[in-house]
């Protein structure tokens, strides 16, 4: 008995000094200057302080603005919207917010209440200091009344200018920083009944909100781009929303559009937008950049309830924000001509091109599944079998024979623990119950195969990753735990346990350990689900505070690996632009009430660039919208297949339930050969043109001079090309 108390004690103590280890390790975040009013103020009389043969920015000391001329057509871009700009008379709230180069939300002492000051705010309560620079101007925003100053850096480039926050310049007291809204009114435009007058959003698919101000009532959308955090702890989760994985916003008004792209700093910005409120008469959308951390506290109550209250780093984010806002007119104006301009940005900056033929068919086959076990009374868990490899050359064969075609195969789930989290990559191994690696080659014999590791996610240590040592830390400095939901009542399911997140400074060497084994075992393909999908900050470093530097460490991280062909699914923009393939692509926007119209925007960028795939067609709540959306922007047409559905899994895996070959096999036949001639038609073709001609009726048109006419409503409708009946499509 002693001697098992002394081996606790050992146990013990030795966790005691690994956490203590662990917390030395955490990085402290950078000293913050602080804020003083006694300065020496720089004023800059009204002047021309940038030019080009495109663009002309000025700052106008009257008015403390900044206004851009697009010298194609003498259209004028503010930070004070144009038609007030010019006289036009305003509302006494809408005067405010007009006035405003910024907007400051902040916390309080002692209890973290959140407040906002407007930028109008400095022309009373404090001082404005401006500096002519090299291309622009460097504006600080002083306010006295909440003891707080931001640096704005407006530079003007040949055919855009940009907005920067930076962050080394910001001077605060007692009162902390928490988010900027980044010239909340220079995208913005007049309310307007007209359709071609309407705000972008990169919500899911793509979404437009339109100008009109129908009963007076603001509809307002906000999302984080690249995805909510999950270092910020959530005991509920909300159906039907998707990513904004791309860092984009714009409006259009008429032959005029303002397009802009989150350069850096997007993993720490929402995008807000607000259209129809009638006491402001303008629809626009901005940046708002997450200085701050933060997390929520679920605190226990003494009556027995919980209470949830918001947490928000000692620290800021370690970088910049900048905002790259593109003029356009005439033929290039509209979400069309914004599609093609950041196509043409993704290609040069990152040098994605185009790399061969569409896939019309892929697959992604799911290994197996852990279920409860038990021997002489002792549970235990071990891997079932959804499909082995060899019934995975069988079903693809199966394909080809019936299709002609070679499908583009993700093998997912074929890791030691299948689809469940285990040791981050699936241990890096081949789960012996689903066959051999040579097996794996033997498929890649019959197509392409990616073979897919989850390599964020992990429960359990090895592999050299430990859950201690290698976590990623939420705002409390305790681990980001993850847990999983309930779909039915979109709570947490407290049977499923929990899980972590890989600490963000060792997912480089998580995606080496996974690559070599690509390179090793002479795979095709490595498919990246979750690297490409998950977003999330780690307070281990202020690097990583409020999700900092994501884009740029995994752009860091792609960019550097060897030739291996690379699969993503769902993918942000900074995953995607490194893709030799993207499945499960979204094909509608987040259910929001405050979004009038589904574009497919994002497969309007990437269509012709890199080969995508629609969301999986048999698991999805409606897959004849599915088929329609892939006919509307020519993308392949995914399936998640397996090849039996084991009792023993469980209820909720509802996946695997929807996933076997054998029900769902006469489904792909049709669906392909009502799709193959139209797919093979716009294979590896641009997208050129997207037109809305009327509710659930649009029309794509392709570089090739394809075009399609989709109608996904109950009726049929008389369009261009004639009559096209109800849920079908036509094309010439």
């Amino acid at each position: 008995m002693l001697k098992t108390k002394r081996i606790i004690s050992i146990l013990m103590v030795l966790s005691l000094m690994l956490l203590s280890l662990t917390a030395c390790g955490m990085q402290k975040p950078r000293a913050i200057g602080k804020y003083i009013s006694n300065i020496r103020v720089d004023t800059l009389e009204s002047t021309v302080v940038a030019e080009n043969d495109n663009l002309e920015m000025r700052w106008d000391n009257e008015k403390s603005c900044v206004v851009v001329v697009n010298k194609k057509n003498g259209y004028i871009w503010s930070t004070i919207p144009n038609d007030f700009y010019n006289g036009i008379e305003a509302g006494a709230r809408a005067e405010v917010l007009f006035n405003s180069p910024l907007i400051i939300t902040y916390t309080t002492p002692p209890n973290n209440m959140l407040k906002t000051v407007n930028g109008a705010a400095v022309q009373d309560e404090g001082f404005i200091t401006v500096k002519q620079i090299e291309n622009g101007v460097q504006i600080g925003y002083f306010f006295n009344n909440v003891e707080i100053s931001i640096p704005l850096i407006y530079k003007l480039y040949d055919d855009h200018f940009t907005v920067t926050v930076d962050t080394m310049g910001i001077l605060e007291n007692n009162n902390k920083v928490y988010q900027v809204e980044i010239a909340p009114f220079l995208a913005a435009i007049p309310a307007s009944d007209k359709k071609d007058s309407y705000v972008l959003v990169p919500s899911g698919s793509g979404a437009l909100m339109y100008a009109d101000e129908r009963d007076g009532a603001d509809r307002a959308y906000q999302e984080t781009v690249y995805g909510n955090d999950l270092a910020i702890f959530t005991e509920h989760i909300s159906e039907n929303v998707y990513n904004a994985s791309l860092p984009v916003f714009g409006v259009t008004r008429g032959e005029n559009s303002l397009f802009a792209i989150i350069e850096e700093g997007a993993a720490s910005c929402d995008v807000k937008a607000t259209a129809g409120d009638s006491t402001i008469g303008y629809a626009g959308a901005r940046a708002v950049f997450a200085v701050r951390g933060r997390n929520t506290e679920k605190v226990a109550m003494s009556s027995g309830f919980y209470n949830y209250v918001n947490a928000y780093s000692e620290g800021i984010v370690d970088g910049n924000c900048t905002v790259a806002y593109y003029p356009l007119s005439g033929e290039d104006s509209g979400y069309s001509g914004m599609a093609k301009l950041y196509r043409d940005y993704i290609s040069e900056k990152f040098g994605t091109k185009y790399n061969g033929k569409d896939s019309a068919i892929y697959l992604q086959v799911l290994g197996g599944a852990m279920t409860e076990e038990s021997f002489v009374g002792i549970p235990y868990k071990t891997l079932e079998s959804a499909t082995t490899l060899k019934q995975a050359q069988e079903i693809v064969a199966d394909i080809t024979k019936n299709t002609g075609v070679k499908p583009v195969v993700q093998l997912k789930g074929f890791g030691a623990t299948g689809l469940d989290v285990g040791k981050i990559g699936g241990g890096f191994k081949l789960n012996s119950k689903l066959g051999k690696w040579s097996d794996v080659k033997t498929l890649g014999g019959l197509c392409d195969v990616y073979f897919d590791f989850d390599i964020l996610s992990f429960n359990s240590s090895g592999n050299g990753f430990t859950t201690i040592a290698d976590s990623a830390k939420a705002e409390n400095g305790g681990t980001a735990y993850q847990y999983y939901y309930a779909v039915a009542a979109s709570n947490i399911d407290d049977e499923k346990g929990r899980y972590n997140l890989l600490a963000r400074d060792r997912i480089a060497d998580a995606f080496n350990k996974a690559n070599k084994v690509i390179n090793d075992k002479e795979i095709f393909g490595l498919s990246l689900s979750t690297l490409g999908s998950k977003a999330y900050s780690d307070y281990n470093s202020s690097k990583y505070y409020s999700k900092g530097n994501l884009d740029s460490d995994i752009s860091a991280i792609l960019s550097k690996r060897d030739k291996t062909a690379l699969m993503t699914e769902a993918a942000n923009a900074y995953a995607a632009v490194y893709s030799s393939h993207i499945i499960a692509t979204p094909s509608t926007h987040s259910d929001f009430t405050s979004l009038d119209a589904q574009v497919p925007f994002y497969r309007m960028v990437f269509k012709g660039l890199v080969p995508i795939a629609s969301q999986s067609v048999n698991t999805a709540k409606n897959s004849r919208l599915e088929i329609l959306s892939s006919a509307e922007t020519g993308c392949g047409l995914l399936y998640t297949v397996s090849n039996n559905f084991n009792t023993k899994f469980r209820l909720n895996d509802s996946v695997l339930a929807k996933s076997v070959y054998s029900d769902y096999k006469e489904n792909i036949f049709e669906n392909y050969t009502e799709l193959s001639a139209l797919l093979e038609k716009v294979s590896g073709t641009e997208i050129s043109k997207h037109t809305i001609l009327s509710d659930g009726v649009n029309q794509t048109d392709f570089a090739n001079g394809t075009s399609v006419i989709v109608n996904y409503t109950d009726k049929a409708v008389e369009t261009p090309f004639g009559a096209v009946e109800a849920e079908s499509f036509v094309y010439r």
